[in-house]
């Protein structure tokens, strides 16, 4: 069946006709859209799999290379005429799997339905045998990666650890699409020195859900230790008034720190971080999402203006596990800020805050629980 839709032509075969991506390209629509752009904005050369039927290689026409891997045989006959059909040059597809080593792997692609699993196939103990490589076996050694983009139903971190010369070597940034386990993910690309970016989310309509996770290598991020360290201008750093603030509106008990801002250390119990810059036994390294303990008071500097999602989803923590959240949080872009994104509103918070102090670059929102 043949498809289209802003970014081209595609091969769709007639046996996954039911899955949700065909089901969307087949009607003429995007999928993962928020994924697709940003790929796209980093562009160079880029390694993307699995391709499915190729529904992200029209977008990516316009990078330098893009190399592709596609186990499934259906899939790959697919990708290679959705590659055909817009008369795409740069990229490179192999009908291989991906994963920490080389040689020979199962691939489970019928379901306990007997229905073609398509691009919803995986990696498992048993199904058809399939050739499997490391990425740094294929891809040339002098070819510089900017972007990694793995969605392979759970076998990323094999893959990943059969990229890591290419990581030790380029850097590159690394999108992956995550499910439920957001926390085990993150500990996972810790582990190779990588920190969550931001998170892209394609929502269709409600009815499916997609979340891809951008993470950058720790050297590649401008804010490092030592920024973090330093004494920041203001208003990157807070203010004497800004901290009386805080503690103004603090109530007396326990108290967490997302961060390490070191004005605010003096008035916090505990301060967590994925990669602090200076270790305590007050400091605790973990993903502010993963906090499960109970403070009467989560303060924050900057902290929700990294990305809306983030910010939606330490909001929905502190409601869970603290009394009182206060967050001081940019309202505008400065010309001195490295990494911040979002720059919320009251109205724009799922759960409105309880307070709202205003000033010229920043509020204080403060939430009681």
């Amino acid at each position: 069946m043949i498809a289209r839709n802003k970014y081209g032509v595609y091969s769709v075969p007639k046996e996954v006709e039911y899955t949700y991506t065909a089901q969307l390209i087949l009607e003429g629509g995007v999928h993962e859209d928020t994924t697709i752009e940003y790929i796209k904005s980093v562009g160079g050369n880029i390694i993307h799999s699995g391709s499915g039927f190729g529904d992200f290689l029209p977008a990516l026409k316009d990078c330098d290379e893009v190399w592709t891997f596609e186990p499934n045989t259906l899939m790959y006959e697919s990708s290679l005429e959705t590659i055909s059909l817009n008369d795409i040059k740069n990229v490179e597809i192999f009908p291989y799997a991906i994963g920490r080593y080389d040689g020979t792997a199962n691939l489970k692609h019928i379901d306990e339905n007997g229905l073609e699993m398509g691009p919803r196939s995986e990696m498992a103990d048993d199904g058809i045998k399939v050739k499997m490589v490391k990425l740094d076996s294929i891809i040339p050694k002098d070819v510089k990666i900017s972007l990694i983009h793995l969605d392979l139903e759970g076998y990323e971190f094999a893959a990943l650890n059969g990229a890591k010369e290419i990581i030790e070597r380029d850097k590159p940034i690394i999108v992956l699409e995550i499910d439920t386990r957001a926390v085990t993910y993150n500990n996972f690309m810790l582990s190779l020195d990588y920190i969550p970016h931001k998170q892209l989310i394609f929502n269709s309509n409600e009815r499916m859900v997609f979340v891809n996770t951008v993470y950058f290598h720790k050297s590649k991020l401008e804010a490092n230790k030592e920024y973090w360290a330093s004494e920041l201008p203001l208003p990157l750093s807070p203010s004497d008034n800004d901290f009386n603030i805080y503690k103004e509106n603090m109530i007396e008990g326990t108290s967490l720190m997302l961060g390490c801002t070191k004005k605010l250390i003096p008035i916090t119990d505990i301060q967590m971080d994925l990669d602090p810059w200076y270790e305590a036994e007050t400091v605790i390294k973990g993903d502010w999402l993963s906090n499960d303990k109970y403070y009467d008071n989560i303060i924050a500097d900057g902290s929700l203006s990294f990305t809306k999602e983030l910010t939606d989803g330490l909001i929905e923590m502190a409601s869970k596990h603290c009394k009182v959240f206060i967050a001081r949080t940019f309202t505008r872009k400065l010309p001195i800020m490295r990494i911040a994104d979002n720059f919320p509103q009251p109205e724009d918070f799922k759960i409105p805050p309880t307070k709202t102090v205003a000033f010229e670059d920043y509020s204080f929102y403060i939430w009681q629980f």
